[in-house]
């Protein structure tokens, strides 16, 4: 994966209390975005594929190394499931 990763267009994306709430406009199904997947969605929009795993671990004060799996497990579930495009 390449580029600058950016949230589709035809999403609608509500945050409330660290939980992410991600729909694709204008039939769904809602995404409830909790702990880990919340946490990658919100630090991977606008960035560099190879960079979400530090920002991650930065937001949760861990190494590169801890943060990583999810990091890695959760950017391809987003852009398997087309709500990320890098």
């Amino acid at each position: 994966m390449t580029g600058i990763l950016r949230r589709a267009a035809d999403l609608g994306v509500l945050v409330s209390d660290g939980i992410v709430y991600v729909a694709p406009l204008p039939e769904g199904p809602i995404m409830v975005l909790t702990d880990a997947a919340a946490e990658v969605w919100l630090v991977a929009d606008g960035a560099a594929p190879g960079s979400v795993a530090a920002r991650l671990a930065a937001r949760r004060g861990v190494t590169e190394a801890e943060a990583a799996p999810d990091a890695d497990r959760y950017l391809r579930a987003f852009t398997d499931a087309g709500l990320l495009r890098a």
